[in-house]
């Protein structure tokens, strides 16, 4: 590979890649996640489906495979069940609007990173407050749509009088959490 005669696309492609070595790129073009070279290999193979080349006048074509974005879930679901990571890396922003090349950023899903626990996943990575575990009882549901896509995490939880692990976390002395509690017993924003 000569990086000179690489595309901008390409570059970005390969500037991602080196982070994410040992997972599968899903790289996002347009209505598809694509995959090249060793991954697209892979992957084929795989997810049983065709692997074909990107630029074939060349003398080496790239290697170059691709699933439609709304159904990457199903793939996603045979690469983790065959043991392999995979880094999602989606556009995150509009293409019309975007100077030069689409941003993008990368989600990876790791084989542990299972419907069993993929609430706990969620939570821990965009909780506003952080999170760690919840406290007491509580009802989970992760919100996906048609699409097998998550969409949220909705946690229902009991009221807690005394959480040492929430009242640390919030910075409560003992003083300041008998005057404050009332104040957020039934929010289970806090829980």
């Amino acid at each position: 590979m000569n990086e000179a005669e690489l595309s901008p696309l390409m570059r970005q492609y390969w500037d991602i890649k080196s982070s994410y070595q040992d997972a599968i790129l899903f790289f996002r073009v347009g209505d598809f996640y694509e995959m090249f070279y060793k991954d697209a290999e892979v992957a084929s193979q795989l997810l049983s489906i065709a692997l074909t080349s990107r630029d074939k006048a060349r003398a080496e074509p790239v290697p170059l495979c691709g699933v439609p974005y709304h159904a990457a879930t199903g793939y996603i679901a045979k690469l983790l069940k065959a043991g392999r990571t995979v880094a999602l890396c989606d556009q995150v922003e509009d293409p019309q609007l975007a100077k030069g090349l689409v941003r993008r950023e990368v989600i990876v899903v790791e084989p542990r990173t299972t419907q069993a626990n993929a609430f706990v996943w969620h939570l821990a990575q965009h909780h506003y407050l952080g999170f760690e575990g919840a406290a007491g009882q509580n009802l989970r549901y992760l919100l996906r749509d048609c699409y097998g896509r998550d969409l949220a995490c909705v946690l229902f939880g009991a009221a807690a009088w005394k959480v040492k692990v929430r009242d640390a976390f919030i910075g409560w002395n003992p003083q300041q959490r008998q005057q404050r509690l009332s104040l957020i017993v039934n929010n289970s924003r806090f829980l």
